[in-house]
């Protein structure tokens, strides 16, 4: 017998350098790299992955995601620059960082023996419910462009003779152009 067959996920210290190996080998997709890279800054992984360390890598999301909404809540302009650029993390990303450390653990099972149980298949997360459908009648698109025109005003007046860049929501996240097709 090989002795890296005898070496258990315990005592190999290069789990992490083998898992992310194979995650960057068998994801060759590029739109799959930033959940890669997700999982890599995310998961720490150890000596030995244990279901409560997957746990705890979407409990440490879900922390730093109430801190994004403190610190952009707090009124502070230092601390609402800290997470400028940061992004809450909601539950379909969840899913989906759940879904490639799966992935990448299954191929990890299946070509290099390093693990026996796939902890991120253990792992439960709540549902991510998407928004319902509604269609843009014409009194939500006057509504939506009433108060975009106010707002516009507004930032106008703020801003002076600076130019405009930012978005606004649509009258319906998830709008449909006919009523027919909102089920």
């Amino acid at each position: 017998m090989h002795a890296r067959a005898l070496l258990a996920l315990d005592e190999d210290p290069h789990v992490q350098r083998k898992v992310t190996e194979l995650m960057l080998s068998v994801l060759k997709d590029t739109r799959t790299l930033p959940a890669v890279e997700g999982v890599r800054r995310n998961v720490r992984t150890r000596h030995r992955l244990r279901v409560s360390d997957v746990a705890g890598m979407f409990d440490a999301i879900e922390e730093f995601n109430d801190v994004i909404a403190t610190e952009r809540g707090s009124g502070e302009p230092a601390r609402v620059i800290s997470v400028r650029y940061r992004r809450p993390v909601g539950p379909a990303t969840m899913h989906r960082i759940r879904a490639t450390l799966r992935y990448a653990l299954n191929i990890a099972i299946r070509q290099e023996r390093l693990i026996g149980l796939n902890p991120a298949a253990v792992v439960e997360l709540p549902d991510a419910e998407r928004p319902k459908a509604l269609v843009w009648s014409d009194e939500r698109v006057a509504d939506w462009n009433r108060e975009l025109h106010d707002r516009l005003g507004i930032e106008q007046q703020r801003r002076g003779d600076r130019r405009n860049s930012w978005r606004r929501d649509r009258p319906a996240r998830t709008g449909t152009c006919a009523p027919g097709r909102a089920s």
